[in-house]
């Protein structure tokens, strides 16, 4: 907690705040995200990204986390009587694994909707280049869906009290990333706005990774799933084997 302090106040040193109570005429954002990598291992159960920040003008803040796109199949169905039945199916490419968006006031009180949409600060809005294929009749009934279960799982989530501001020139904030996400590289957007408008906005960058064994054995299951197939299946019921004949040695 003090090495998250001193950055703090390196922040407000490096915007003048802390020097000068005049404030700056150009609204000025900076900011820290406390990793630049996440190790995902066999004992991975998610973990918290802390972010720290200053500002040199009062304003709120939004922070939007985007994951590398990640394909899901779906599948609807709908009651007819007593009966569920199957209403077709469809897979969606092109949309985030994972999207986060914490602010510390409510977005629609800070920008237009024609702003938010523009800059994807909101759920619907990241479908606008999803694609779904086949392409079902009722599109917005399976874009509704998608969204829901999303939701549900909490890979999409909203939190318009995610951000603590402190003294007006301070905020920080943490996102909390799933058991279960996609690899690849994640951006975190930060965005100052006021009066209306967003007047600063900063760009991060982390990558997510699995690391030695568990890495080369997701890699081999997708290149040749058919021959991992073949090897691993027979050695974990061989492995397995050898496991119960030891434990019924040292029982007896």
């Amino acid at each position: 907690m003090r090495r998250n302090y001193l950055i703090v106040l390196l922040l407000l040193a490096t915007l003048g705040v802390a020097v000068s109570p005049a404030l700056a005429e150009t609204p000025k954002l900076i900011s820290w995200v406390a990793t630049d990598k996440v190790n995902i291992g066999s004992n991975f159960t998610g973990t918290r990204i802390l972010i720290l920040g200053g500002i040199s003008q009062p304003g709120q803040i939004i922070i939007k986390l985007r994951s590398p796109d990640q394909k899901v199949s779906m599948k609807l169905k709908t009651r007819k009587g007593p009966f569920w039945l199957g209403s077709g199916k469809t897979t969606i490419t092109g949309a985030p694994g994972i999207f986060q968006l914490l602010s510390s006031a409510p977005r629609h009180t800070q920008l237009s909707q024609a702003v938010l949409e523009h800059h994807e600060l909101s759920n619907a809005s990241i479908l606008d280049d999803a694609r779904f294929q086949p392409r079902p009749k009722n599109i917005e009934r399976w874009r509704t869906a998608f969204l829901q279960l999303k939701e549900k799982q909490q890979d999409y989530i909203e939190n318009e009290h995610a951000v603590t501001l402190v003294g007006g020139h301070v905020f920080f904030s943490k996102v909390i990333l799933p058991t279960s996400i996609p690899l690849g590289n994640y951006q975190l957007s930060i965005y100052l706005t006021r009066n209306g408008h967003i007047v600063a906005h900063q760009i991060h960058n982390f990558v997510v990774h699995e690391i030695s064994m568990e890495r080369w054995v997701t890699d081999f299951a997708n290149k040749d799933s058919w021959l991992f197939g073949l090897i691993f299946v027979p050695l974990v019921g061989f492995l397995g084997l050898i496991i119960g004949l030891t434990l019924r040695r040292i029982a007896t």
